[in-house]
């Protein structure tokens, strides 16, 4: 209450009446070369590239134009449902046919280097991706049952993801402070 008092006193002695700027909305769809109109999750990288996971392929936004990636680029599956870029610049993707190491800058059929999460003979999908502080990647996978659910480790070194004991989820249950794909959206609308 203080702050808002202080505001008013300054814009009065300011003269000037207080006012806000409009911003210009945007929304993309197919039509401008986004994979699919509906959103499952977005990430921007440190690079400032946009990427949007939908079911239909990845897509990625510089501003101007989208870049899509599908089965076509080795993806497993055209359904995205997560996306990471690690500290070290590494990208991830969660596919419903397992994680794979993305690498842009590779030959059009090397781009992923993919490996499906396993627990025994149980195949699971990768549902969020997540980089702790010591750089572990970690990704959370499920199915339709809670039952199915599990947490998995990469392997150092290498593209292999491991279960992960009971007795660590326990320990790690208390969340996290991930942020890849906070968006949910039918479309994509942005602010120009």
């Amino acid at each position: 209450m203080k702050y808002i008092v202080v505001l008013l006193v300054a814009a009065a002695i300011a003269g000037r009446p207080l006012s806000a700027k409009r911003l210009a909305v945007r929304t993309y769809t197919t039509a401008d070369g986004l994979a699919r109109d509906n959103v499952l999750c977005a990430f921007q990288d440190s690079h400032g590239f946009l990427w949007f996971c939908t079911a239909e392929g990845l897509s990625r936004f510089d501003g101007y134009q989208f870049k899509n990636y599908y089965t076509a680029q080795v993806l497993p599956t055209n359904t995205i449902t997560s996306f990471i870029e690690t500290r070290s610049g590494s990208y991830w993707v969660g596919t419903t046919g397992g994680v794979c190491r993305f690498d842009p800058a590779a030959a059009a059929d090397s781009h992923f280097r993919c490996s499906t999460l396993k627990d025994g003979e149980q195949v699971r999908t990768p549902l969020v991706l997540y980089e702790d502080r010591r750089g572990t990647l970690w990704c959370g996978a499920g199915e339709s049952t809670p039952s199915a659910t599990g947490l998995f480790r990469l392997r150092p070194d290498s593209l292999t993801f491991e279960p992960v004991s009971a007795e660590l989820k326990s320990v790690l249950a208390g969340g996290s402070e991930s942020k890849n794909c906070p968006l949910v959206s039918d479309g994509l609308t942005g602010v120009e």
